[in-house]
């Protein structure tokens, strides 16, 4: 992503509501956010995200109230 964008991943942040979506984002090395309100329940057998909310709004204030680096 830093030859593409000029950004290291750690300082990217994907936001989903698919479980496999955030474990793929967080094994690139991005920030992860999850919305809950698909399905409900984060499977054990997954890394956790780095935040986790019910809805869109909520996870992406979570990361912005993520410490800078």
């Amino acid at each position: 992503m830093r030859s593409v964008l000029g950004v290291e991943p750690r300082r990217l942040a994907l936001i989903a509501a698919h479980v496999w979506d955030c474990y793929g984002a967080g094994r690139a090395g991005l920030v992860t956010g999850w919305v809950s309100r698909l399905e409900r329940e984060y499977s054990p057998i997954f890394a956790r995200p780095d935040v986790t909310g019910a809805d869109l709004t909520e996870v992406a204030q979570r990361l912005l109230d993520l410490p800078a680096d």
